[in-house]
Order: structure tokens, then C-alpha cells, then sequence
């Protein structure tokens, strides 16, 4: 490998390797403490000796399943000599399926921990439900992904009006120093597809904020009102933030349509792609610190506590801790039980035929890498 590979790779491999790598990290940081690697436990047991060891534990397998991942992937990438992009997908996958099996691992071992310490004995345990219509408790107004949709039009617009002069060539892929590595016959297909892929974003980004706002809440029985407004609070922040997401990759592709146009008047934007795509990355995992999960991190005055209540434990409705499948449970999206986010519901209708798809998804991404 030549010195200008190596930095080229030090340099997405940072860009892309290094923010999954520190989110896997604090994970354990975000979930709300009733929840310990997807274990439901009561409260007052989360910073027990016993759960420390859990998490100590949890970052010795994080800590070896990426470091047999990195290094497959750069014998992968030497063997193979696969491009950069390929393999930065490729290392993206394996560090995401072992940050996967760390979690599955201690989460065994946190639910054998809690039936040997009896945690849930003696506990009673209550769901707690908010009746309040779901779009009213965020006070989001969605007008506001006007903005990112006006940005989908406007290139649509100026494509339309600037076709009869563009050349006949379009450039359509550079490599990292800005030298364009392939041409592509100008046509409304070819030129359509950053504005479609534009559209597909931002209808995907407004679809997965109307379903946080939907998503079932996980209310803390010992403090009811308080929890309620706590995940409010979330659920307004993480809409924010898909709002934000939306605008970046927007703003993303605009830029590099416009500079295969020649309009930038720059001939390497690769630092200005990197800088919107992973830019959001930071403050969207501030924003994961200081909320939590349901909201646990926000800073408000508890209320008076009900003592002698926990969580409902539902830990057998969720296999490997993971997918949760539950066909009494009317909801479609639940809260994951690690981190932040949400996922579906296996056993409704809808949710089993969104597994299948991302099941082809992901395993279209572990292929596509060695063909191209």
C-alpha cells in the first residue's frame, strides 16, 4: 500500500468506522435504569456492584469482537484489493454485527443475574398509559420539513432549466482527490437521480418522525407525570434531529450535483462531503447523552416517588432481547431495549414484513461490496 492510500483510508475510515465504534461505547450510558443489556430490573439495583461487572464485561466483548472485525476487514481489503468505499460498508456491517453479539452475550448473562438475585420478587409491577392523542405531545410543527422538501424542488427546478447547456458528458463518480473516474451520457434519467434520491430522504426522514411521535411511551411507574413529560421531551429532540438529518443529506447531494455541473468552481469536495454526511453525527450523539432513553437523562425535579413499583417485566416478549414480538400489543414501534431509538413490533402484521425487508437489506449490503 502506497503512503497516499494508507492516509486516504486513515482518513474515511475516521470518518465513517470511528462514530460507530464511540456510539457502541456509550450505549450503555443511554439506556434508562430500569433496563440493564435489555434485562428489565428494578431501579435501585442499576448501579449495584453486580450490574458494574455486566457493563465491564460488556466493553471487553465490545473491545475484541472490533478489533477481530478491523483487522478481518483490512485482510479483506489487501487480499481482495477491494475499493475503499466497499470495505468502509463492508467494516460497517461487521462492526455493527459484533457490537450485536457483545450485547446478545451479557444480555444472557444479565437475565440469568437477575433470576439468581430474585430482583423481581416482591416487586409490584404496572404499565402506565398515556391517554393524550400522540401528535399533541411533542408540539412539533411538521411544516418545518417544508424546508428540506423546497430543497428537493429547487434542484429539480434548476436541472429542468440548465439542461439544454450542460455537456453531453456528466461526470458521475471521483475518486478521493477529486479526478473524475467515469462519465455517464447525459440524459433526464441520469440526471434525476440525486433529486429522486433527495425525495426518497426526506419522505423517509418525515416517516421516521411521525413514527417516533406514534411510538409507544415507556412510562416510569414511580413517577408517572414526570416520565410522561421526560419522553415528550425525546421524542420532540429526536424529531428535531431527523429534521436536521434531512436538511444535511439534502444539502449533501445538492452539492454534489451542482459540482458534477462544474458550478462550485472546486475540483476535490470530498472534505465538504464528509463534512455533511458525518457532521450531524456529533450533536446527534450529544443529543442521545443528555436525553437517554424515554427521556431518562432529561434534567427535571422528580416528582414524589411510588415506592415498591417497577417496570412491567416483558423481558419474554423480547427474543434475544432484540425483536420484540408481542401480537396482544396493537403498537407497530416500541422503544428499543438498548440505547436510543425505536424499533417494530414482530408480531403485528406490518412489523414482520419490515424484518424480512431489512433482513434483504443488510444482506444485499455484505454482497454488494464483492461485486462491485
Amino acid at each position: 500500500m502506497n503512503q497516499e492510500a494508507f492516509y486516504t483510508a486513515i482518513i474515511i475510515g475516521a470518518a465513517t468506522i470511528l462514530p460507530i465504534l464511540v456510539i457502541g461505547y456509550l450505549l450503555p450510558s443511554f439506556s434508562r435504569k430500569s433496563l440493564i443489556f435489555g434485562v428489565s430490573i428494578p431501579e435501585e439495583v442499576s448501579s449495584s456492584d453486580e450490574v458494574k461487572k455486566l457493563k465491564g464485561l460488556y466493553f471487553k466483548y465490545l473491545s475484541i469482537a472490533n478489533l477481530v472485525s478491523l483487522v478481518a476487514s483490512y485482510g479483506l481489503w489487501e487480499l481482495l484489493e477491494m475499493e475503499l468505499v466497499n470495505i468502509s460498508m463492508f467494516a460497517t456491517i461487521l462492526l455493527v454485527l459484533a457490537l450485536s453479539v457483545s450485547y446478545y452475550l451479557v444480555h444472557i448473562k444479565g437475565k440469568q443475574l437477575k433470576a439468581e438475585k430474585g430482583w423481581k420478587v416482591g416487586k409490584k409491577q404496572i404499565i402506565v398509559v398515556n391517554t393524550i392523542r400522540k401528535e399533541s405531545t411533542t408540539n412539533f410543527n411538521f411544516s418545518w420539513f417544508w424546508l428540506p422538501a423546497t430543497m428537493v424542488i429547487v434542484t429539480f427546478i434548476v436541472i429542468a432549466i440548465a439542461y439544454p447547456t450542460l455537456p453531453e458528458q456528466i461526470p458521475g463518480k471521483y475518486d478521493f482527490e477529486g479526478n473524475v473516474t467515469r462519465y455517464d451520457e447525459k440524459s433526464a434519467l441520469t440526471l434525476s437521480i440525486l433529486p429522486l434520491t433527495m425525495l426518497g430522504m426526506t419522505v423517509m426522514f418525515y416517516f421516521i418522525s411521525k413514527m417516533i411521535v406514534k411510538a409507544k411511551e415507556n412510562i416510569n411507574p414511580k413517577y408517572p407525570e414526570i416520565s410522561a413529560k421526560k419522553n415528550r421531551i425525546a421524542k420532540y429532540r429526536w424529531v428535531v434531529c431527523m429534521l436536521i438529518l434531512a436538511c444535511f443529506m439534502n444539502l449533501l447531494f445538492m452539492v454534489t450535483q451542482f459540482h458534477s455541473f462544474g458550478w462550485l468552481g472546486i475540483k476535490n469536495i470530498t472534505p465538504l462531503v464528509l463534512i455533511l454526511t458525518f457532521g450531524p453525527i456529533i450533536p446527534i450523539i450529544y443529543v442521545a447523552f443528555i436525553t437517554g432513553q424515554s427521556g431518562s437523562r432529561v434534567k427535571i425535579k422528580e416528582d414524589i416517588e411510588i415506592e415498591g413499583v417497577m417496570h412491567s417485566d416483558d423481558d419474554d416478549q423480547w427474543l434475544m432481547g432484540m425483536i420484540y414480538y408481542n401480537r396482544n400489543d396493537p403498537s407497530l414501534w416500541v422503544e428499543k431495549r438498548f440505547g436510543v431509538g425505536w424499533t417494530v413490533n414482530a408480531g403485528h402484521s406490518i412489523g414482520i414484513g419490515i424484518y424480512v425487508l431489512t433482513i434483504f437489506l443488510l444482506v444485499g449490503m455484505l454482497i454488494i461490496p464483492f461485486m462491485l
